[in-house]
């Protein structure tokens, strides 16, 4: 609830009020297009220091998880198939919501009872960032790299704090469309050289055999390269430029999207997300 407060000559007159319902405070927090990794990135509000409500703890969930149910989250979390309210089974128990994660849920670490790290050095520290591998766990014991502050809401009382956090296994999923082209590659290369070499070792096997099956091999292998490496690249650059070349011309869908390729993330993914999210707002 906001208030503004109404005067006239220095007297009180009255108050506007203004209410927003904590769902549209969770939508907006959630919303898929503010996550750059979009399997798994999470946002959310937890208590700080509550002076209007004492009985409310530090760590308590102000606004509702991605993974309370399968609203946010792709359908059911991909990472365990479950989501908070059917249960996230961990090796340390079953970690559950009864109707919502605000005010329900302490984001502890259910190794140890207590504050996951993120949350606990953000409380202590006013704000924090941790992105280096392992990692941490968070609420569901699993390994995240995230980012932490506090605020306070103008004529708060209470201090608020904010997690982004995102799976490790995701963030670090990340390969240059270079690194993927030279190791396809060297697949392709090593794997029709060795073909050859074994024909060449295949007793009876003359010269005149030889040459020109290791020719179609190494044509094979080049033929590979361009169905997974060359063509595939080609094809997610020709749909990126065709998208662009409709909307600089004015004829364009603003609403239409690049589809995600799921399995690995590369310039042509995780900058396309961003390219999508900039021309989306």
């Amino acid at each position: 609830m906001f208030y503004q407060p109404l005067t006239r000559d220095e007297k009180l007159l009255g108050a506007l009020c203004g209410r927003v319902p904590n769902d549209v405070l969770g939508d907006l927090i959630q919303r898929e297009a503010g996550h750059v990794f979009h399997e798994s990135g999470d946002n959310y509000l937890f208590m700080v220091r509550s002076n209007f409500d004492p009985s409310i703890r530090p760590g308590t969930a102000l606004s509702r998880s991605r993974f309370e149910d399968s609203t946010f989250s792709l359908g059911d979390n991909l990472k365990l198939g479950d989501n908070l309210k059917d249960g996230v089974r961990t090796a340390y128990g079953v970690i559950q919501v009864r109707q919502h994660t605000e005010l329900e849920l302490v984001f502890n670490d259910p190794s140890t009872g207590e504050l996951h790290p993120g949350v606990r050095e953000t409380i202590r520290k006013g704000d924090n960032l941790f992105v280096t591998y392992p990692g941490y766990s968070d609420y569901r014991h699993i390994p995240v790299i995230g980012k932490g502050v506090t605020f306070r809401l103008p004529a708060s009382p209470d201090v608020w704090g904010m997690m982004c956090e995102g799976d490790l296994e995701e963030v670090y999923r990340y390969r240059s469309v270079a690194f993927r082209l030279q190791r396809l590659y060297l697949l392709t290369a090593v794997g029709a050289w060795a073909a050859a070499a074994a024909v060449l070792l295949v007793p009876g096997v003359g010269a005149l055999t030889a040459l020109p099956l290791s020719l179609a091999l190494t044509l094979a292998g080049a033929w590979a390269f361009h169905v997974f490496g060359g063509s595939r690249l080609g094809r997610r650059l020709q749909q990126t430029s065709t998208m662009l070349r409709g909307i600089a011309e004015g004829g364009g869908d603003l609403r239409q999207r690049l589809p995600r390729e799921s399995g690995h993330m590369d310039e042509g993914t995780h900058g396309r997300g961003d390219r999508d999210r900039a021309m989306g707002q």
